[in-house]
């Protein structure tokens, strides 16, 4: 009885060795070359599947299913893992995000390379993404590519001109051109030409955000001109004081004569 057992046992272990072989080794073999190491093998290509590899190239295969040097049957299939190349992401659009965010998400999609320029924007708040170098949707391999972001260090300033002694035309297109949101005009009679700007309520040189500032712009009518009313009333001004002129000469002539009639009547005496 265990004569027929042990038998069995090695013509079982005969018959299937014999028609049985081992897995070839076919990693980091291209998929054509894969395909011919299994078929000469004898055994068969089976389901082959396209994996992201950052460390195999592309349409080179990763690994097998059976792995290599296992005992199978002929005839069997063998499953392979191919790369598909490296790993790619679509660019996000960053642009309006906080730079802290940003940061942090890149790493996450693998950047290794983030570069960060400060730049004064009157779009967007301060830390805040102005622009990035990567246009969103574009497909990459992160950790390839150097990521430079553009944030807001704040609205930008400038220095305030001098308009004093402008032409009043000039000053507006200026006043325009730096942004200013909130203006108003006055005009004012001095010894400077019409037209002229005589004075502007913001120092010149200072430093400020046009759009954020109130602006105050005193352009000259010219000399004011006199009325003939103002002329009346200048020459009834100048009578008045000649017929006060006159009336104190008479009481100053009548008093001496006075004094003179006095002397004499005490000279006589």
């Amino acid at each position: 009885m265990v004569a027929i057992i042990v038998g069995a046992f090695f013509t079982y272990n005969y018959l299937i060795g014999a028609n049985s072989v081992s897995a070839p080794d076919v990693r980091n073999k291209t998929l054509e070359e894969a395909k011919v190491a299994i078929v000469k093998a004898g055994l068969e290509v089976g389901d082959v599947t396209e994996v992201a590899s950052d460390d195999v190239k592309e349409k080179t295969v990763i690994d097998s299913d059976p792995k290599a040097g296992k005992k199978v049957r002929k005839g069997s299939k063998v499953d392979l893992r191919v790369s598909s190349g490296k790993k790619t992401v679509d660019m996000p659009n960053f642009v309006g995000m906080d730079e802290d965010n940003v940061k942090r998400n890149a790493s996450k999609l693998g950047f290794k390379n983030i570069t960060v320029e400060k730049v004064e924007s009157n779009r967007y708040d301060t830390g805040k993404v102005v622009s990035q170098n990567i246009p969103a949707g574009t497909e990459i391999v992160p950790k390839e590519k150097e990521l430079i972001i553009q944030v807001s260090s704040g609205k930008k300033k400038v220095s305030m001109p001098n308009l004093v002694g402008e032409d009043s035309s000039s000053a507006e297109s200026a006043i325009a051109s730096l942004g200013f949101k909130h203006v108003s005009y006055k005009e004012e009679y001095s010894e400077k030409e019409a037209g002229t700007v005589i004075s502007q309520s913001i120092r010149s040189g200072s430093n400020i955000v046009p759009s954020e500032e109130s602006l105050e712009i005193i352009i000259s009518k010219g000399k004011e001109k006199k009325t003939s009313r103002d002329d009346s009333d200048t020459d009834a001004r100048t009578n008045n004081d000649n017929n006060s002129n006159n009336s104190s000469s008479r009481n100053t002539n009548s008093s001496t004569t006075t004094n003179s009639d006095g002397n004499g009547r005490r000279n006589n005496s």
